[in-house]
């Protein structure tokens, strides 16, 4: 099976298949920085600064939707989530909600919908069909598809409406939510909220990423800290300070419960619930230290994505990278990485040329 690669430039996907020694490359070619991916079978829908694109993953073809399509919100977008019957959820930095159903764009803003600010930072959908957004400036807003409830300082605990991350524990259906520096809140429904600070474990509470690990595992990233919480019972909980004291800006969780954590600047790190590992640009094959990305793949290989050093894999023993020397990777900027259905990686990138 051969070792394939496809890339944008500026907005740049690569697609992998197989583990070959002898990569080949395809390019397609944009005009503005990847935000976001998100796979919906044959097609692969990327955010940018200039608007959403669907690319059909047969022929190449690329779908622009921007602003000169009515209904569409806003350029920049932020965050892509689908929904159960296909729906397209777009978050923009200036325009609000756009909802694509295949045929027909619909915006909601703060204009003519209850959308309570328009930097939409996060969209997620619960087990009940109802969309989650978070802002920065508004608070959290829910949307049933008829009716919007808005949480925000003068009607909830929260102490401000600038929200960082929203993440959904499906097994109760109960939103955490990360507003700037004030750690954490958990909204039960009509159990109410309940508060959690983290200055007492990490020193700091001003979180910066709040992520759905094993099981109903959710874990947070703080300066210089990991936590993670039981979202069946809160009173289980850990913390741990990475040997690695900076900005933490990922953490992924392998199938043997070991954690793989990338910070701004210093590199990665490796802890197994008892020992820690560093790995960076000096002591290991890791080609940058500003990690913006880490998926494990099902066989366990560790996919890592860096700001100023491109793409490595990593299987517990080598590294491979790619990057614009060493490949025919153009930017070594990686913005965003996911995996599809059928296992192949599509990695995009911050600036191309």
């Amino acid at each position: 099976m051969k070792f394939k690669f496809k890339t944008l430039y500026f907005l740049m996907v690569i697609v992998i298949i197989g583990y070959s020694q002898t990569p080949v490359w395809e390019n397609y070619v944009d005009s503005k920085p990847i935000t976001s991916l998100a796979d919906e079978g044959n097609n692969l829908w990327v955010g940018t600064t200039g608007g959403l694109i669907k690319l059909d993953k047969s022929s190449g073809e690329k779908t622009l939707y921007n602003k000169g399509i009515n209904g569409f919100p806003d350029n920049y977008i932020n965050t892509i989530t689908i929904d159960s019957v296909g729906n397209k959820w777009i978050g923009t930095k200036n325009g609000g909600v756009g909802k694509f159903d295949g045929t027909k764009w619909i915006s909601y803003n703060t204009t003519n919908s209850a959308l309570p600010n328009n930097n939409v930072t996060s969209i997620k959908i619960d087990k009940n069909g109802a969309i989650w957004f978070s802002t920065l400036g508004g608070g959290i807003a829910k949307y049933t598809g008829t009716d919007w409830t808005i949480f925000n300082t003068s009607n909830s605990p929260l102490p401000n409406n600038n929200i960082v991350s929203l993440v959904i524990d499906n097994g109760e259906n109960s939103i955490w939510v990360a507003p700037v520096d004030a750690g954490f809140y958990i909204y039960y429904g009509r159990y109410g909220w309940t508060h959690y600070n983290v200055n007492n474990l990490t020193y700091n509470n001003d979180i910066k990423f709040l992520a759905n690990g094993l099981k109903r595992e959710i874990w947070m990233g703080t300066f210089g800290y990991i936590t993670w919480f039981d979202a069946a019972n809160t009173n289980n909980s850990g913390t741990f300070q990475c040997p690695l004291y900076t900005g933490i800006s990922t953490v992924a969780v392998d199938t043997l419960n070991n954690k793989w954590v990338g910070t701004k600047g210093l590199g990665l790190a490796f802890f197994d619930g008892t020992n820690w590992l560093t790995y960076n640009s000096s002591n290991s094959g890791l080609p940058g230290n500003n990690i913006t990305a880490i998926v494990i793949d099902k066989n366990g290989i560790k996919w890592i994505g860096t700001y100023d050093g491109g793409l490595v894999k990593y299987d517990g023993t080598n590294w491979e990278k790619y990057s614009t020397s060493s490949s025919e990777l153009p930017p070594n900027r990686i913005s965003a990485l996911t995996f599809d259905k059928q296992g192949e990686k599509w990695i995009g990138t911050w600036g191309g040329g």
